[in-house]
């Protein structure tokens, strides 16, 4: 009888175990030093590599369907990065192997930050968008007006990112909604043959946060000690694998910018040619 209780002690001691380790595989850790571009809030670009010298061997390599822009952020064995096919991966850093990938609306030139098992990417389809770390569902989605290439930082539960609309935006890590913008970029024209904007990645050190401009200006920005917030709810959207993105239930535009610009450009070839040629035919009569 005693024998008996003890091996259903022990039986149900083991379980308790491996309920706790399960746990533990599949729950991000919450200790982890957060992981942005250049290593941290400040930039500083110093990364810990627990005292192993990289060879020049290649250990793996990973197809994404395009050019790779966006620079990899390593987190609790696991690699971010952003590609011009419009998915951000998460893949095993000893593998290589896809872990999952996240479709957004455009390229992802954006260099992934990862604070407290989530991950925060910007897309050239104007938004920011927090991603949980594990299973790669997507939190919320913060929208501005132009496309984000810029590397988001987060401190204090706050992130910092800059878009092309001009505006350094400071948005609760939490939420996704809008504590402040500060603008800093140029006036807009009506038109322009390149994007016109800010693609600067801030950098946050003792309450301010230091963020370039196309203005030729380096700002930088205090941060309010309390502000309130200009949004009420952070807009989300559905996103279906394998189908086109869709932003705040609209179709990604069909023409990206720069495929607009080389048409326009295109057809001025075209008719500067054909007069060209109508000309020199009418002289050779």
């Amino acid at each position: 009888m005693n024998d008996f209780r003890k091996s259903k002690g022990i039986g149900a001691y083991s379980s308790c175990i491996i309920f706790l380790l399960i746990i533990m595989a599949f729950t991000p850790s919450a200790t982890a030093a957060d992981m942005m571009f250049r290593a941290n809030p400040e930039h500083t670009g110093v990364y810990e590599n627990g005292g192993i010298e990289p060879t020049n061997t290649e250990v793996w390599r990973f197809p994404t369907g395009k050019w790779v822009g966006s620079s990899p952020m390593v987190s609790s064995g696991v690699v971010y990065v952003g590609s011009d096919d419009n998915n951000l991966y998460a893949i095993d850093a000893v593998s290589g192997k896809e872990k999952w990938r996240f479709m957004t609306g455009s390229r992802v030139a954006s260099s992934p930050a990862v604070s407290n098992g989530i991950v925060y990417v910007g897309s050239y389809d104007s938004n920011l968008y927090a991603i949980d770390a594990v299973t790669g569902k997507e939190k919320w989605l913060f929208k501005t007006e132009s496309m984000v290439e810029s590397s988001p930082a987060v401190s204090n539960g706050v992130v910092y990112v800059e878009s092309y609309d001009n505006n350094l935006y400071a948005i609760d890590a939490v939420t996704g909604i809008e504590k402040w913008k500060f603008y800093i970029g140029k006036d807009k024209i009506w038109f322009r043959l390149w994007e016109d904007g800010v693609g600067s990645s801030p950098a946050v050190s003792n309450g301010v946060v230091y963020a370039g401009s196309s203005d030729g200006n380096l700002y930088a920005v205090g941060v309010p000690t309390s502000q309130e917030n200009t949004q009420t709810i952070a807009p989300t959207r559905t996103l279906t694998p394998n189908r086109p993105a869709e932003t705040n239930g609209e179709s990604p535009p069909l023409w990206d910018r720069n495929i607009l610009i080389y048409l326009i450009l295109l057809v001025f070839v075209v008719i500067f040619g054909a007069l060209l040629y109508d000309m020199y035919y009418k002289n050779k009569k």
